[in-house]
């Protein structure tokens, strides 16, 4: 009986110490799915706040800007000196021969000293609205650029995608921590050690009791000893239950013969 109990207790002590292994594996994981995590997050932090929203508002307000951009073209005037004895001034400019000119506001054009013309691109009142409206698109797009910290709309677009990259590993390294079962671990870890420590103590108390007893190395050893010392036990229980039943009977019969004596003396 003491070897199969000792056989037991050491089996139970390979046992924990097997889990403690898979756990201080599972450990390990944890640790550096967490320290993966962090640099994530460290990296989503450390990146302008860019969803979804803000991006289609840049977007709009990029296409408002290209839109009064080219209204304004379209309402331009273009200009260009074929021939002239004089000098022709656009403003303060002097025109060169056969270098075109756009205007895109309304500019006085001076040939010579006597004569000067007005030139009134797109009508003046409608030309003059354009550029207010370019002018308000260009502020409102710099000035929401300059609010996210970003210089143009293509950095936001490669800014919101690599958020969403992040975002995305973020979401499947915690699904991967919730499967290593991350919330638990550091308490799985010191319960596993307490039972190892506790599976060792009772090896070793129960080792004087069974002097000679050869520990096997491996788990399936353990396991294959146990079986031999339980069958064995069991075997020697029933023999010693089969004696004592003998025993007992012995003994009633001595007890019926000494009172048979004692009525004869």
């Amino acid at each position: 009986r003491a070897a199969r109990d000792q056989a037991q207790a050491f089996f139970t002590c390979v046992e924990k110490q097997q889990l403690l292994n898979q756990i201080k594996a599972r450990h390990g994981q944890v640790v550096k799915e967490q320290d993966k995590l962090k640099s994530l997050q460290d990296r989503l932090a450390k990146l302008p706040v860019i969803t979804d929203k803000e991006l289609k508002k840049l977007r709009k307000l990029e296409k408002d800007s290209s839109d009064a951009c080219i209204a304004l073209a379209a309402m331009a005037t273009g200009i260009e000196v074929v021939k002239s004895d004089q000098d022709v001034r656009a403003g303060a400019e002097i025109l060169s021969l056969g270098a075109p000119r756009t205007l895109t506001e309304e500019t006085d054009i001076t040939v010579g000293g006597g004569v000067v013309l007005r030139l009134r691109p797109g009508g003046g009142t409608s030309l003059a609205d354009a550029r207010i409206r370019r002018d308000q698109a260009d502020k409102e797009l710099g000035k929401t650029l300059a609010g996210l910290g970003i210089a143009s709309v293509g950095e936001a677009v490669r800014i919101h995608a690599e958020r969403t990259q992040i975002e995305t590993d973020i979401e499947s390294v915690g699904k991967t921590l919730e499967l290593l079962g991350a919330a638990t671990i550091e308490q799985d870890l010191a319960d596993a050690g307490q039972a190892v420590a506790a599976a060792r103590t009772d090896v070793d108390i129960r080792s004087p009791g069974v002097p000679g007893f050869q520990s096997p190395s491996s788990l399936a050893d353990a396991q294959v000893l146990l079986g031999t010392l339980k069958t064995q036990a069991d075997t020697a229980e029933k023999t010693e239950r089969s004696a004592q039943r003998d025993l007992d009977a012995a003994q009633a019969i001595e007890t019926k013969a000494n009172a048979d004596l004692a009525t004869h003396l």
